[in-house]
This record gives structure tokens, sequence and C-alpha cells, in this order.
């Protein structure tokens, strides 16, 4: 069974203080455990980017929640691919603050071309990998 993964980047609506921003993340853990989606987010000082993995109608289903939700706008679809497996399998959803020139670089990179050089990951993107690498760093200085 191949995976659904669907990257997008947002804008808030209003700022999120801390407690609203814990709040969204606990809401969003139950609802992927329920639904048995793994991902992350990293948040700037006022946009988002977010990875989303799972089976594909589930996937559908909590983006179109996520879509009508008042606290952010501008959504944008970087990536939305079947892969082999989970690279966030362990996160219900993750979260770490990364900063903003990040956030832009990852908005903009490239999210098509495909990296042959990974042997066992030959379908990840330079996006993907950025994306990837802006996690695992600041995820160590959290």
């Amino acid at each position: 069974m191949s995976i659904r993964q669907l990257v997008y980047v947002s804008e808030e609506t209003a700022p999120l203080d801390g407690s609203g921003l814990m709040l969204l993340v606990e809401n969003a853990r139950k609802v992927n455990l329920s639904l048995d989606v793994t991902g992350v987010l990293l948040r700037s000082s006022r946009r988002f980017a977010q990875c989303l993995e799972g089976e594909g109608g589930k996937v559908d289903a909590l983006f179109r929640r996520i879509r009508d939700d008042s606290r952010h706008t501008n959504i944008v679809v970087l990536q939305d691919i079947a892969v082999p497996s989970r690279c966030f399998g362990e996160w219900s959803m993750g979260l770490v603050n990364v900063g903003d020139a990040e956030l832009e670089k990852l908005s903009s990179a490239d999210w098509e071309a495909a990296i042959s050089h990974h042997a066992t990951r030959d379908w990840l993107s330079p996006g993907f990998v950025l994306m990837e690498s802006l996690w695992h760093h600041y995820r160590k200085i959290a």
C-alpha cells in the first residue's frame, strides 16, 4: 500500500499565541491519531508548512478540514504524491519553529524534480529534502 504525502504552506489570519498554538497542535494530534495520519508542522512568525502522510482518502478528508479552517489563508499545495513509506511516521503531529527565511526557501524550493542520487528514496524532491533538513535541525535545538 502506498502512502499519500501532502505538503502545503499557509499564512495565519491572526497571530497565534503560545497557548493557541499548543491547543491547535494537541487537537491535530488527536484527529491525526484517529485517522492514522502522521506528519509535521513547521512554523515561522506568521506562516506554516505542513506535511501530512496517510491513506489517500483520510488525507483528503483532513486537508478539506484544514482548508476550511479560518485561522489560516493563502494555502498553497507544494507536493501531493504517493510514496512507498512515511518519512514522519513517528509523529502524529510534530512541531518546530523555524525562521522566516527558511520557510520562504521551503515555499520557493523545487518540489517537482526527483533527486536520483538517494538510492533508497529516489522520489524525494529538493523541496522535501529541505523540509526534512529543517525538521531535523530545529528539532535538535528545540
